[in-house]
């Protein structure tokens, strides 16, 4: 083609415009609550999470479970928890049961495929625990424990500072929590059900609160005494009950010490009815850099620049600790995150205060 020629093109048909992706539909949970006395606190959790689907209410006292369901907007309630594993849409499961009940419906639950969330205690006995931890990981399943307290924002504020090194080496914890009257009724008294008194439920908490702090050290040995001199008396109080009104076979005092692998000690006492100047919890963490207590909320105690300073932090208090805890179960089943208080830490916790009421009928040590 000589340069002064004209090139000749060839229209292209002009291609119809590409249409928007169409917005994937977002993600939830589907999930059901097993158990409302307990468990409606993490119903209307999930009722208000928008990652999540609150699809089934399950709980023996019908009544209580159409009127929640009522309330929250749950189209399907049902009496049976096997209807819950049966149900195929359900992605995620809330154990809020009477203790004796937490490992067969974890169990059930986890074998069906679904994740599960169980309050605390994880289980009555570590053999229990043991075998709930370990077909969740076969199933490859969450499995998490619902202390909620994990999830307070002073505890999490606090956390952060010691793993940041605020408090240096943490090497010592106590914790307690002490009621003048209050043994609280039914299945709670009745050892075949729930595993024990004021330890399993009360220590459960604060216990567990030092060790997370502390970093969940491995426990080495234990050592603990109970006591059963009050709530056996059929003594009413707070929350009112004992043995004129049901049987009571049960520790209502509990003291536990326990060593850990890297050397550090953690303390506990707790009790449903005891002659102390009333109900009062307490919670120290001790560090080789400083200190925190929550005695009047949470305080850090340090040395700085050659003065003893007392530190009050800020924390945000207007999420529940319950509205975290399922916050916090949700956005771990969706996006893998390493969940805060694990199935694992669960069955830990359930040896230790195996090992104290071990300890308290021998009156010997008990290694781990």
């Amino acid at each position: 083609m000589s340069p002064t020629a004209k090139k000749t093109t060839t229209a292209k048909a002009k291609a119809p415009a590409a249409k928007p992706p169409r917005a994937a539909k977002p993600k939830v949970v589907r999930a059901a609550v097993v158990g409302l006395s307990m468990g409606g606190h993490h119903a209307a959790s999930l009722a208000k999470n928008p990652r999540a689907e609150l699809a089934m209410l399950c709980d023996l006292d019908q009544e209580r479970a159409k009127k929640m369901a009522a309330d929250l907007g749950v189209k399907k309630i049902t009496t049976d928890y096997q209807d819950v594993v049966a149900d195929k849409g359900i992605d995620a499961v809330v154990v809020a049961t009477p203790n004796y009940l937490h490992h067969p419906i974890v169990m059930a639950a986890l074998k069906a495929g679904k994740h599960v969330c169980c309050e605390k205690p994880l289980a009555m006995t570590p053999a229990e625990a043991d075998e709930m931890v370990a077909t969740a990981n076969k199933m490859g399943k969450l499995l998490m424990v619902a202390v909620n307290n994990r999830y307070r924002d002073d505890i999490q504020t606090l956390k952060r500072m010691i793993d940041a090194g605020e408090l240096g080496k943490v090497y010592f914890a106590k914790a307690g929590w002490m009621r003048r009257h209050g043994c609280p009724a039914g299945w709670f008294g009745i050892k075949k059900q729930s595993g024990g008194g004021p330890l399993i439920d009360l220590g459960v908490h604060y216990l567990d609160l030092a060790w997370y702090l502390m970093g969940c050290p491995k426990p080495v040995s234990v050592f603990g005494s109970t006591y059963a001199e009050i709530g056996r008396r059929g003594q009413k109080g707070g929350w009112g009950v004992g043995a004129k009104d049901a049987p009571f076979d049960v520790e209502d005092l509990a003291i536990g010490m326990i060593k850990c692998e890297g050397g550090q000690t953690l303390l506990v006492e707790v009790s449903w009815a005891t002659y102390v100047k009333g109900d009062y919890s307490w919670l120290e963490v001790m560090g080789n850099q400083g200190g925190a207590s929550f005695q009047d909320g949470l305080r850090i105690f340090k040395d700085m620049h050659g003065t003893e300073v007392d530190l009050a932090p800020r924390y945000d208090t207007r999420m529940s600790s319950h509205t975290a805890e399922i916050d916090h179960f949700v956005e771990c089943i969706l996006t893998g995150k390493e969940c805060i208080s694990p199935g694992s830490q669960g069955a830990q916790m359930i040896h230790m205060l195996d090992a104290i009421y071990r300890s308290a009928e021998t009156g010997k040590l008990v290694q781990l």
